[in-house]
């Protein structure tokens, strides 16, 4: 089945950041004190000033103008992106804090669930964290700006 994921993770302030810089991002509260901004082509666009910039290594989507943002916006908290890809195994995150990156994670085996525990995430009883945070209920990145 089909699965494809391309977004910003993190504290409210550093996304507020991405906010007051990007009209097209969209803040969405995920629970447990995590916030989520769906990198929809819009919002892909803005961030690379119009220009179509080679994705950084190990990436598809993420590009060098959008590390720059997403290091001066970790100043105002921990914030992550990732991307995920199901049909052809390929997916990868990192983490940024404090201006600086702090983790990459290559694909394997429950990345996103692995990045939400990163940010304390506490998965409900019978289900993991991308099932606690409602990634199972949305297949594609769209899907997050969609009403329920």
């Amino acid at each position: 089945m089909a699965y494809s994921f391309h977004g910003f993770i993190g504290a409210e302030g550093a996304l507020s950041g991405i906010r007051m810089r990007f009209p097209a991002a969209k803040i969405i509260a995920l629970g447990q004190d995590v916030f989520l901004v769906p990198l929809t082509g819009p919002l892909q666009q803005q961030m690379n000033g119009g220009e179509e910039p080679e994705p950084l290594e190990g990436f598809s989507i993420l590009t060098p103008p959008m590390e720059d943002v997403l290091l001066e916006v970790s100043g105002a908290g921990t914030v992550a992106y990732a991307e995920v890809l199901q049909w052809d195994g390929s997916g990868a995150a990192i983490v940024w804090e404090g201006g600086s990156r702090q983790r990459t994670y290559r694909y394997g085996q429950h990345l996103i669930s692995r990045l939400l525990r990163s940010f304390g995430v506490v998965a409900h009883e019978g289900q993991d964290e991308f099932t606690t945070m409602g990634f199972a209920k949305r297949r594609f990145t769209d899907d997050w700006l969609l009403p329920g």
